[in-house]
């Protein structure tokens, strides 16, 4: 008896083996395939504003040009209007820095290391342009404002921005981005800079 009973302890040596080393490899293979699942959804880029509260420090000094247009600058930062103005209205500008533009029948070209700004008619925005720096910010309150690379870039597609909008630049990897804005913080402190500034204020 003992000797028929082996083929049958045989085979089943040979199913629990096969069984062992099925699930062996679909534990490894499902080991594997774990990280590709995971890839993916790495790939999808979901777009989380950033916190903008910040404090914006009150302006080093006040500059009114003969056209009328006052710009608060902020730190050590520089506006330079070009040769003929204002009857060509350009300037050059190196930092951070508050414009309130009255107009005008010619629009003003408001000129960066990265970007050129046509602003028509009426309107008040903050520009974050520093020479050294490879990234540059156009924060609009008011306006119309046209906007576009002053660099050839492959991908040289201007914009226009309106009250609330915003444009964020990165030459690193040529990139302009058109966005909303929340201009809380910002009207109020151009409107407590107003103040300040006024004949009398502090």
């Amino acid at each position: 008896m003992a000797k028929q009973q082996r083929p049958h302890a045989v085979i089943w040596t040979a199913v629990i083996l096969v069984i062992i080393t099925g699930l062996a490899l679909f534990f490894l293979f499902s080991k594997h395939k774990a990280p590709v699942a995971s890839s993916f959804e790495d790939t999808t880029f979901i777009y989380t504003p950033p916190d903008r509260t910040e404090h914006i420090p009150r302006p080093s000094q006040v500059l009114t040009f003969s056209d009328g247009t006052r710009v608060l600058l902020i730190g050590s930062s520089s506006v330079h209007p070009l040769p003929g103005f204002p009857g060509k209205r350009e300037v050059k500008v190196d930092g951070d820095m508050f414009f309130e533009v009255h107009g005008g029948r010619e629009p003003l070209v408001v000129r960066s290391r990265l970007l050129v700004l046509t602003v028509t008619g009426k309107a008040t925005f903050r520009v974050n342009a520093y020479e050294k720096e490879n990234g540059e910010e156009v924060q609009v309150l008011s306006g119309n404002i046209h906007v576009k690379k002053a660099y050839k870039s492959q991908f040289d597609e201007p914009e226009t921005l309106t009250d609330n909008q915003m444009v964020m630049i990165n030459i690193t990897i040529d990139l302009m981005e058109k966005e909303k804005l929340d201009t809380k913080d910002l009207r109020t402190w151009r409107d407590t800079v107003q103040l300040a500034t006024l004949p009398g204020g502090g």
